[in-house]
């Protein structure tokens, strides 16, 4: 199964990379916050550590960020799930409406309006009908 790179797969492991990177940031920060700058003696960690004690707030906007990338790529779903499922469809399609002709492309899509479904449904609930 050759993998489109559609505008979704691209934002999904946008959002993978910006969770990972939160994560490991915040864990980073954690620990730094946890220590004492009088402890080490290394330049780069006693300035690290003090700049973490100044700036706690961070860690949990980080935390946030975190969380709200690991939601909206849930709700993004996997780029391979979409594309199985549109190929899945798509076989469907091919199969059962291969003995009509002149079957539309989107006569097994639930969704658009104007389809059969939506006007089989004019006459039995005219109130649903806002057009005439």
């Amino acid at each position: 199964m050759v993998q489109d790179r559609t505008f979704r797969y691209y934002l999904y492991y946008a959002f993978l990379v910006a969770e990972w990177t939160a994560g490991i940031s915040v864990v980073l920060l954690t620990l730094l916050v946890s220590q004492d700058a009088g402890n080490f003696q290394t330049w780069p960690l006693p300035t690290l550590i003090g700049w973490t004690h100044n700036h706690k707030v961070l860690i949990f906007v980080i935390s946030a960020i975190a969380v709200v990338t690991k939601f909206v790529r849930a709700r993004i779903g996997p780029p391979w799930a979409w594309k199985a499922i549109k190929e899945l469809l798509d076989t469907w399609h091919s199969k059962i409406f291969a003995g009509i002709p002149n079957a539309s492309a989107d006569e097994h899509r639930i969704s658009g309006l104007g389809s059969p479904a939506q006007t089989s449904l004019d006459h039995r609930f005219p109130c649903l009908n806002v057009t005439r």
